[in-house]
C-alpha cells in the first residue's frame, strides 16, 4: 500500500486528481452559495402572494 502511495504522489496523476478536487468543490460551494441567497427571495415572495390571496375576497353578484 506504501508503494502505491508513493508511485502515486510521484506521478503528474495525483495532481490532476486534486486539481479536479478542488475545482468540484468550488463549483459545488457556489451552488450552495447561490440557492441559499434565493430561497431567502423565494420564501418572501411566496408569503406575499399567499398574504394577497388570503385578503383577496371572491366578487359576489
Amino acid at each position: 500500500m506504501m508503494r502505491f502511495l508513493k508511485t502515486f504522489a510521484k506521478s503528474n496523476s495525483g495532481a490532476v486528481a486534486i486539481d479536479w478536487l478542488l475545482l468540484t468543490a468550488t463549483a459545488v460551494g457556489l451552488a450552495i452559495g447561490a440557492l441559499s441567497m434565493m430561497q431567502a427571495d423565494t420564501r418572501t415572495a411566496s408569503r406575499d402572494t399567499a398574504e394577497t390571496v388570503l385578503e383577496t375576497s371572491p366578487n359576489q353578484d
